[in-house]
């Protein structure tokens, strides 16, 4: 090593490979700045080069502090984009230590960064415009310091721990995943109107203000400083549409979109940040859940309305689930993994937006004001998620169908479409004359669903029916001619679509053939065909949701609104809070609340569904509302004494013995039962309660409605009766068996449609819920296929759902083998279930 001149410092004596391997690494990189403008010499020996050109970037000296360019344009300097190896592998080592870039990071990404200040047409503190690529690491650092000091205005980063600064990769990844959503909401062949609602909802970019107290780790938050710093979630609806034009609100304009069956209707909406929790953020909403972030570790959860908190990404190191106060709580194995969450949970929906996994559809009857529909996003996968979504093609019918998991009620909705290919569709179209028939209306469907038990078994079931929810659509090339029976509802163009769920027990497949007639029911031109539905899959979110959602499914102590779902109604204490209303009673999902103008008890749903809670003589009056369905009594006087008539009628039901009491969540933490009022009628309330036996078996069914999902729940209670029970008790000798054990069962559902006519269903299925329960005198022995789950005193009860469509009746049996599956001492006998209504209620609770 030469001696220093007077005019060099010791540093600027070393051969720049030591200087830069050695002993600059371990200088601050606010340091590296001071040395490098003490003189054109330090300048020289940090850079490789004397043009201090090449410390700028001449685009923001060109626009100064506007920024036009498009987005990913290179900062070149034309006059010397070198500057050394040794200065390339300095500014990379400051990247990494202070923007925590990966030290082994391809090339390009060091050069990779933002510019700021930002666009002066935008008040986002970033917008994906602003992202370039820099000609060196050098240029790139800066700009990320620009950055970091805008973000942390409140502290300067000349002594601030790696910890606490911008997380630089982190923002480039959001800066990517907000790219595909803005190129997916601008295309309009794939997001029509809707993407340009979406875009004017979204809120400018900001700098979060998370930890002016520091008690949150930075570490933490900085997948979400990289999220919001482009858009910082969706304003109101209503402040979304133009000034000039409030006619285009649209309350389902949520981001992640959502999905409808029956009259179930969920649109998650992105929140804007409101910091009034110390422990979280909510980043989404939607009628039924709540998708919030823990400010502590990062991690995104999904919380539902009956209390469950679930993980909402992927953990690579596993995920632990417990039970908590009734309630079911996930948490990831290893705390490392929720660290990036929130930017892996958003990248996720915007690469199912970018490969055209999502469609757009009315999820609604509702229209604009001026007649427009109002288009959400539906989350139902597409033709192009061919993992998720069916396709197949029997004499020009189209069918596809795919399916969703709806943890939030424990079930799988699925979307069937439904079409006749018409010219444009190319090779696969077939002519009328091809095919036989000009048009064709659907007869019935069939369904086969098959589901995978935790220990593998198959668990088969077969739905029959006739038409699709009380519906017989007439195809022809174009559209469809909608039909209810003999009613004709009208000619629309486009796909028919309906959806329907099944029971979210245990994952599967489900296939099956829709049966049409070709020309119409009325003037047939030719035999019945059946058009193939390929199977499609029902899967879980995640490994843990199955875990969870079978835990709950698979406890005979589970009871409540759909049999997975726990519903607890509760009166609250008198709150004038409100000037025109008073909350009288409440659950997870709808409030009882009282007019205080009329005196009317109303019931208000999360989808804001409101329905007369009590009987009106003078009839109730209907109409859609801004997205949502309102009823009002026909006549003002009869809501005078609502309240009253509300109570008496509880108070009724109670005093007749019409309900009964149960436990209603799994097993309290104390190891107690959580014992709560069940309305599900009683064998008291002969109207709406069936019983019958048969060789010693019980069965006693009945159902009640549930407004706010729009199904009938019904609840199944099966014993064997005792010496106790008198004149119909039968020995083991009489009945002939000992014990007895569940092997299958069916349903035969009869509704009737407004005309009357008569809506046929069944079916059939092995076991129930998964489970085939052994009979014995005061109890059962719960097996799942062939493993033994223990021995239970009581009855043994499960509940289950249909669609609240039309009114009706259900009846059937349950099959049973005498002694077990496995060692069987007879045979297999019908256990009658006798019918009981599905009727819609006058009073809601």
């Amino acid at each position: 090593m030469s001696a220093p001149t007077p005019s060099q410092s010791p540093i600027e004596a070393l051969p720049r490979s030591i200087a830069t391997s050695s002993i600059l690494p371990f200088v601050t990189s606010n340091d590296w700045l001071n040395f490098r403008v003490a003189s054109r010499s330090c300048y020289e020996f940090v850079h490789n080069t004397a043009d201090v050109s090449h410390a700028f970037c001449p685009i923001c000296r060109m626009h100064g502090a506007v920024r036009t360019s498009t987005s990913n344009e290179t900062c070149y300097n034309t006059t010397n984009s070198g500057g050394g190896r040794e200065s390339e592998t300095l500014w990379r080592i400051a990247l990494v230590r202070d923007y925590q870039f990966e030290e082994a990071g391809d090339e390009h990404i060091f050069h990779q960064s933002i510019h700021s200040p930002v666009n002066s047409q935008s008040d986002a503190f970033v917008s994906t415009n602003n992202l370039f690529t820099a000609s060196n690491s050098f240029i790139s650092w800066t700009h990320w310091r620009k950055i970091d000091l805008r973000l942390h205005r409140q502290r300067s980063s000349n002594h601030s721990p790696p910890s606490e600064r911008v997380v630089g990769p982190y923002f480039l990844r959001a800066g990517s995943m907000w790219q595909k959503i803005e190129q997916w909401c601008d295309d309009e062949e794939r997001s029509g109107t809707l993407g340009r609602e979406i875009i004017s909802s979204l809120s400018p970019g900001r700098a979060l203000d998370i930890n002016p107290s520091g008690r949150v780790p930075n570490k933490e938050v900085s997948a979400l400083k990289a999220v919001y710093a482009f858009y910082a979630g969706q304003c109101d609806p209503m402040m979304a549409a133009p000034a000039a034009q409030p006619h285009r609100y649209n309350p389902f304009s949520g981001l992640f979109g959502g999905y409808q069956a029956y009259d179930i209707i969920s649109n998650t909406r992105w929140m804007e940040p409101e910091f009034d929790h110390p422990q979280q953020l909510i980043i989404a909403k939607d009628t039924a859940k709540t998708i919030a972030m823990d400010l502590a570790t990062g991690q995104i959860y999904s919380w539902h309305d009956n209390a469950n908190k679930l993980v909402a990404t992927p953990c690579a190191g596993g995920i632990n689930g417990l039970d908590h106060m009734g309630s079911f709580r996930e948490e990831p194995a290893n705390p490392f993994d929720s660290k990036d969450s929130i930017l892996r949970w958003f990248e996720e929906h915007a690469r199912c937006l970018h490969q055209n996994f999502y469609s757009i559809g009315n999820n609604t009857r509702v229209r604009h004001r001026n007649g427009d529909t109002l288009y959400s996003l539906m989350r139902y996968p597409t033709v192009a998620d061919t993992a998720n979504c069916s396709r197949a093609v029997t004499r020009g019918v189209e069918i596809v169908v795919s399916a969703i998991f709806v943890p939030e009620i424990a079930i799988f909705v699925y979307s069937i479409r439904l079409r006749l290919l018409t010219p444009e569709d190319g090779e696969e179209y077939m002519s009328p004359k091809q095919r036989g028939f000009d048009t064709c209306q659907l007869v019935s469907r069939y369904w086969k669903i098959s589901k995978s038990s935790p220990n593998l078994d198959v668990v088969l079931e077969e739905v029959r029916g006739e038409g699709v929810i009380g519906l017989y659509p007439l195809l022809h090339e174009g559209g469809y001619t909608k039909y209810q029976g003999d009613d004709q509802l009208g000619h629309v163009r486009g796909v028919f679509s309906y959806q329907s769920c099944t029971q979210a027990d245990m994952p599967g497949f489900m296939e099956g053939h829709l049966q049409f007639r070709p020309g119409s029911l009325v003037e047939p031109s030719g035999q019945t065909f059946n058009a193939r539905v390929a199977p499609f899959p029902l899967e879980f979110s995640s490994v843990s949701l199955l875990v969870s959602v079978i835990s709950n499914c698979l406890n005979d102590d589970v009871l409540g609104s759909t049999g997975m779902t726990t519903v607890v109604h509760r009166w609250m204490e008198p709150e004038f809070d409100h000037p025109q209303q008073l909350i009288i009673a409440k659950d997870t999902a709808k409030t009882i609340a009282m007019d205080l103008a009329t005196g009317q008890i109303y019931s208000w749903h999360d989808n804001a569904n409101k329905l007369v809670a009590t009987p009106c003589a003078g009839g109730i009056n209907g109409l859609d509302h801004m997205g949502s369905f309102r009823e009002e009594p026909a006549n003002p006087f009869d809501s005078k004494d609502s309240i009253l008539r509300w109570f008496e009628e509880h108070a009724r039901r109670l005093h007749k013995n019409f309900y009964s009491v149960g436990n209603i969540v799994l097993p309290g933490v104390n190891g107690g039962n959580n014992i709560s009022l069940l309305r599900y009628p009683s064998v008291a309330d002969t109207a709406n309660c069936s019983r019958a036996v048969t060789r010693g078996v019980e069965i006693v069914v009945s159902s009640i409605f549930v407004p706010e999902f729009s199904i009938f729940v019904y609840s199944i209670r099966l014993r064997l009766l005792t010496p106790e029970d008198g004149e119909g008790y039968m020995s083991p000798k009489q009945r002939g068996f000992d014990t007895c054990q569940l092997v299958s069962r069916y349903w035969k559902i009869s509704k009737s449609s407004p005309n009357l006519d008569v809506v046929l269903e069944e079916v059939r299925g092995e076991g129930v819920i998964g489970l085939y329960p052994l009979l014995h005198e005061g109890g059962y022995t719960k097996y799942q296929g062939d493993d033994q789950l223990g021995h239970v005193r009581g009855v043994f009860s499960y509940q289950s759902c249909t669609q609240a469509d039309m009114p009706g009746f259900m009846e059937g049996h349950l099959q049973f083998r005498p002694g077990s599956l496995v060692e069987p001492s007879g045979q297999m006998f019908n256990a009658r279930v006798a019918p009981f209504p599905l009727k819609f209620s006058q009073y809601l609770y």
